[in-house]
């Protein structure tokens, strides 16, 4: 389906629906993580003939987010890779900023090297490429502060989101690359602060190569778990530390 036109469906569903326009659909898979709007009542017919807007934007695999009257996603123009903030009631353009990226990462035909969602906390927007690393956007569009990292080496490419916690940003760096003189990989969660992008933590995960999942933070019986899977193992982490608690066999690689 052609982006433009999920854009406009989007858009449609979050117009008719006052529940959805209340609160933001601010990361991969909404607030929760679980891909639930919660009373949400989207419309079960949609007109595709007579959208509320139709725009055409850059290509791109990730999923746009909706904070507050803003709807953001990223794109990749010929060798350019972008992000774009919509006015999410007239579609109109409200900034666009590239990703100062000198080499783009190698992904496969099926990929895009803008696979990642964008999160926000309502006051700065959130991204992160592949090619590039983490960029932090306030409301308007100006640049607050970059975090550059070394492009995982990945199969088919890139494509893990960011996601907030606390006063956090958390991403996982699954890599191919082994650490020196090692057969353990380069693999790794970290945090940063959300408002200067320093580091906070970041936990070794030597025994997984290639993935592309985005973790999730799971609350439960008065604890709290950031949860990441892996290829072979489901892991449990402290969100504040970084810490691993526990770790799950049996999955596939």
């Amino acid at each position: 389906m052609n982006l433009s036109l999920v854009i406009a469906i989007l858009t449609v569903w979050i117009l008719l629906n006052p529940q959805m326009a209340a609160s933001d659909w601010n990361q991969f898979r909404g607030p929760n993580g679980s891909g639930v709007a919660v009373k949400s009542t989207p419309p079960v017919h949609l007109d595709s003939v007579n959208p509320k807007w139709n725009i055409t934007v850059p290509e791109g695999h990730s999923s746009p987010i909706r904070t507050g009257e803003l709807l953001v996603l990223t794109g990749q123009l010929e060798n350019e890779i972008e992000t774009i903030a919509l006015d999410a009631k007239t579609g109109d353009i409200r900034w666009r900023k590239k990703a100062s990226a000198t080499e783009l990462e190698k992904v496969h035909e099926a990929n895009s090297i803008s696979s990642s969602t964008p999160c926000s906390d309502g006051e700065h927007v959130y991204v992160y490429y592949g090619s590039y690393g983490l960029l932090c956007y306030n409301m308007t569009g100006d640049l607050i502060w970059k975090k550059p990292f070394q492009t995982p080496e990945s199969l088919y490419g890139m494509s893990t989101s960011p996601i907030l916690y606390e006063n956090s940003i958390i991403l996982v760096l699954d890599n191919d690359r082994s650490l020196p003189d090692s057969q353990l990989s380069q693999s790794k969660v970290i945090a940063v602060d959300k408002v200067n992008g320093e580091s906070l933590w970041e936990s070794p995960r030597p025994y997984n190569r290639s993935g592309w999942s985005t973790p999730m933070v799971w609350r439960h019986d008065q604890s709290v778990d950031l949860v990441v899977m892996g290829n072979g193992r489901l892991y449990g982490y402290d969100p504040h530390s970084g810490r691993e608690k526990w770790y799950v066999r049996g999955f596939a690689r």
